[in-house]
């Protein structure tokens, strides 16, 4: 962190710190810790684009926006029948750990689907994820550089899972949604 604030003193920028979590209708706790930098973010921007507002209008601004947020394939949410279907576009060893937080607060194991691209590491992506795994399924993606599954498998086999290989997404959930139990897939 001393290598950023030494940076920004250098510079003459202003250095901003957002402690804790913001109230957003996001899911995950990542989500609001990322809120609440946006929301610092904002109330430091705001009053000099918008002079006119009051502080207070700016945290209404603020606190409905983070109320109405959309934004797909961050653990957004889709039900399919008994089945919950959860979308996340998580592709980094950080991004595992706090898919793995917000696993912990399930309390249900899940069925992970999987397709990543060549550049990303699905060998550190995999850990922390394990003991939430009911059933891995790997895909590929469609990315010129996607990773094919054979090798997904392969790699999860490392860690002592093994993995059903699908040609697509599409081929991965279908034969998610046909099972009479509900299931809860990521």
């Amino acid at each position: 962190m001393w290598v950023i604030e030494s940076h920004a003193h250098q510079q003459g920028a202003p250095l901003l710190y957002a402690n804790g979590t913001c109230d957003t209708n996001l899911t995950g706790m990542h989500q609001r810790e990322n809120a609440a930098i946006a929301k610092t973010a904002i109330q430091y921007l705001l009053p000099s684009i918008s002079p006119l507002r009051t502080q207070p209008a700016i945290d209404s601004l603020i606190h409905s926006g983070l109320q109405h947020v959309d934004w797909p394939g961050r653990l957004q949410v889709c039900q399919h029948g008994p089945h919950t279907i959860w979308l996340d576009g998580g592709h980094n060893p950080h991004a595992a750990l706090m898919l793995a937080h917000w696993l912990s607060t399930l309390q249900t194991p899940v069925e992970l689907i999987v397709g990543m691209q060549q550049r990303k590491r699905f060998e550190s992506f995999l850990p922390p994820l394990l003991s939430y795994i009911r059933q891995l399924h790997v895909t590929q993606s469609d990315h010129a550089d996607a990773i094919a599954p054979q090798q997904l498998a392969s790699t999860a086999r490392s860690f002592g899972l093994t993995a059903q290989t699908h040609t697509s997404i599409h081929h991965a959930l279908a034969g998610l949604i046909d099972a009479t139990e509900p299931i809860t897939a990521l």
